[in-house]
């Protein structure tokens, strides 16, 4: 009787799939919150200090924040 084992990620794989994770969680909650205000893109970036195609890039977990 043969069993079944969980493969084990490479840990470099496991790692960047954790970073992604985070950054899809903050681009939710950074929508949320304008969205929340009743802001568009251009009135959050502004009130941020960077670029509403920054927040764009964002909230779609596409950048990182630093």
């Amino acid at each position: 009787m043969s069993t079944l084992t969980t493969p084990r990620l490479n840990p470099d794989v496991h790692a960047a799939y954790e970073r992604q994770s985070s950054l899809v969680e903050l681009g939710r909650m950074m929508r949320a919150e304008r969205e929340r205000y009743g802001l568009t893109h251009d009135q959050f970036a502004q009130a941020l200090g960077i670029r509403a195609a920054d927040i764009v890039q964002l909230e779609r977990g596409h950048r990182s924040p630093m």
